[in-house]
């Protein structure tokens, strides 16, 4: 990793660490209270979101079945390696 990539890290890293817990502690001071999907529509929708996004991910296969069965045939190749002793 070249030095600018690992100061740009480094600066991100350092940022993001900082300003989570800058944010949490001004809203406990303020008074106000938890944001949560029921009182902001934001959360809301993102929560939707990333529970969409873990379903297209875990059952959807964006056509890698076709991929590793049909054009390489790693089922074969897994299989000959069961029969080798190798796995």
């Amino acid at each position: 990793m070249c030095p600018k990539t690992l100061w740009a890290a480094v600066a991100a890293t350092l940022v993001l660490a900082t300003w989570t817990p800058a944010r949490a502690q001004n809203n406990q001071a303020d008074g106000g209270s938890k944001v949560t999907a029921e009182n902001d529509p934001i959360s809301a929708n993102a929560l939707k979101t990333i529970v969409e996004g873990r379903a297209t991910f875990r059952f959807e296969t964006f056509g890698d079945e076709a991929f590793w069965g049909a054009t390489i045939k790693l089922h074969q190749a897994v299989a000959t390696l069961i029969d080798t002793c190798i796995i």
